[in-house]
């Protein structure tokens, strides 16, 4: 089923589909107020997995699907439970920023996801999947808790981060002199840059290793004094960083993880 919904300026499209089987897929159509031009796609969901696409298209189009999360049978007063199969998912575009969430919590959601090549992105997950992107050219702030992040062939500037992941970025062009961050807890940060990169790095690994086939000019480390006095307790500890300087130096990336390796290629 294709539903196409074109209200101007301000559109809002919301669905609840009563499921078939245990899975099925709606596509949704989102015009924009000016097509093919760039814009930005806001997406949250709960539980499910991103994928976000740069292509030729000149509107947004939003495939999504749904499984149902396995429950155990219940009853109540002799009465047996009646699984609840519908979803709602709300989109919303004004001047071509178009924002799409859903609040569900009993079941995963799958969007996939077309926009035009330069577009850019704020995408966040909580829980059940992976956020990937390919081909977009923009700014991208990708936030992640329980799952991986993978971006690939993207250029412009990202902030990508998650808790429970790895962090797998490969650039095909960078925008200068923009800071950008990639940071997880528990998973590998694995990061590919154009050759002619240039930027002042700072990397943490507390308890992985830090790999690069760049040039990199090392800076004698000083540890950052961090003052706490939460509680009316007075608490100070030092706080270390690995830095250096890729092509001369730049702007600041930033490189972190607790348990994991760190690797930065140029390519």
């Amino acid at each position: 089923m294709k539903s196409i919904i074109r209200t101007g300026i301000l559109m809002l499209l919301v669905f609840a589909v009563g499921l078939l089987s245990a899975q099925t897929t709606q596509e949704l159509v989102v015009p924009l107020t000016n097509a093919g031009e760039s814009g930005t796609l806001d997406v949250n969901i709960m539980y499910g997995s991103i994928k976000v696409v740069g292509t030729s298209v000149k509107d947004v189009i939003i495939n999504v699907s749904t499984e149902q999360k396995k429950v155990e049978e219940s009853s109540k007063n002799g009465l047996k439970r009646i699984a609840n199969n519908s979803f709602g998912l709300t989109a919303k575009e004004e001047d071509n920023y178009v924002k799409v969430n859903t609040d569900l919590s009993n079941k995963n959601v799958m969007l996939e996801i077309q926009v035009p090549q330069n577009f850019n992105l704020k995408l966040s997950a909580l829980n059940d999947g992976e956020i990937t992107v390919d081909n977009i050219n923009g700014e991208l702030e990708i936030h992640h808790v329980n799952g991986g992040i993978s971006l690939t062939n993207v250029s412009g500037s990202a902030v990508v981060n998650t808790t429970n992941g790895d962090v797998k970025v490969s650039f095909a062009d960078i925008t200068e002199n923009t800071p950008m961050a990639f940071i997880t807890f528990n998973g590998d940060v694995d990061v590919t840059f154009p050759a002619n990169l240039k930027a002042s790095v700072k990397m943490q690994s507390n308890m992985g290793e830090i790999f690069t086939d760049f040039d990199m000019v090392m800076k004698k480390g000083t540890p950052k004094e961090v003052k706490d006095t939460e509680k009316g307790v007075y608490k100070v500890s030092l706080e270390e960083w690995i830095r250096g300087d890729i092509n001369g130096g730049g702007p600041e990336m930033t490189f972190k993880n607790f348990q994991g390796d760190i690797i930065i290629r140029s390519k």
